[in-house]
C-alpha cells in the first residue's frame, strides 16, 4: 500500500514540474507574440512597402516562434492553444477573419493598444 501512495506521489510531483515547465514556456511565447503584434503595428505604419498590413496570421506566427520547438505535435498544439487563448484574450489584440496572401482566409491578429 505504501508503495502505491510513493509512486503516486511521484507521478504527481513529475506532472507538476511538467506543468510549470509548460507554463513558463507559454509565458515566454506570449510575450514574443505580443511583442511581434505590436512591432509589426509600428512597422506597418512607418513603412507600410515592408509591412503592407497592420495584422499577421496567428498559423504564421505559430510557424515562426514555434519553429525551433522539438516535441511531438499534440503538444505543440497544446502549448500553441494556451498562447492564443492568452493572447485572443487580452483586449490590445483584435482577432479577426481576413484574406492573406494567396487569397486564403484565416485567423489574423492586430495590434490595437497603445506602443
Amino acid at each position: 500500500m505504501s508503495i502505491a501512495f510513493f509512486i503516486a506521489y511521484l507521478f504527481n510531483r513529475s506532472r507538476r514540474a511538467r506543468k510549470q515547465i509548460e507554463d513558463k514556456r507559454v509565458a515566454e511565447l506570449v510575450d514574443v507574440v505580443l511583442d511581434t503584434l505590436r512591432n509589426r503595428e509600428i512597422q506597418h505604419h512607418t513603412d507600410p512597402v515592408l509591412a503592407p498590413t497592420p495584422y499577421v496570421s496567428s498559423l504564421g506566427l505559430r510557424d515562426q516562434v514555434m519553429h525551433g520547438e522539438s516535441m511531438y505535435p499534440a503538444k505543440k498544439e497544446r502549448l500553441w492553444e494556451r498562447v492564443e487563448s492568452i493572447v485572443e484574450g487580452n483586449v490590445n489584440v483584435r482577432t479577426n477573419i481576413d484574406e492573406v496572401a494567396g487569397g486564403q482566409e484565416t485567423r489574423v491578429w492586430q495590434w490595437v493598444g497603445g506602443a
